[in-house]
């Protein structure tokens, strides 16, 4: 019972929390993010008239929830990406270690 109650006590205080694997994310990169933010996240490709955010500016001040809505529906000129909820951890870590940052909750 002790063991049972340890684990439970170990998973609420996120100790199973998945961190993401940032080569898997930077393969998601490469095939959802790059056609329009580049490699090296400034490429700034038009959309309806308006440049791809640079994400160099942009990783650093979103959060890991605002970047993951971003990801999935998508916002102004970018359009939600076909990313599976299970990989936004994995993309979310490569963009964190590409474009280096706190992630405040603060948008720019």
């Amino acid at each position: 019972m002790r063991q049972v109650w340890m684990v439970l006590m170990v998973a609420a205080i996120g100790g199973c929390k998945s961190e993401g694997d940032p080569v898997a994310g930077k393969a998601i990169y490469d095939q959802t993010c790059e056609t329009c933010h580049g490699a090296s996240g400034d490429e700034g490709v038009e959309t309806d008239g308006v440049a791809a955010a640079d994400l160099n500016e942009v990783v650093p001040t979103y959060s890991d929830d605002q970047l993951t809505t971003q990801v999935l529906d998508g916002s102004g000129a970018m359009p939600s990406q076909p990313v599976n909820e299970k990989d936004i951890p994995d993309l979310i870590a490569y963009l964190r270690q590409q474009f280096p940052g706190s992630g405040s909750d603060t948008n720019p």
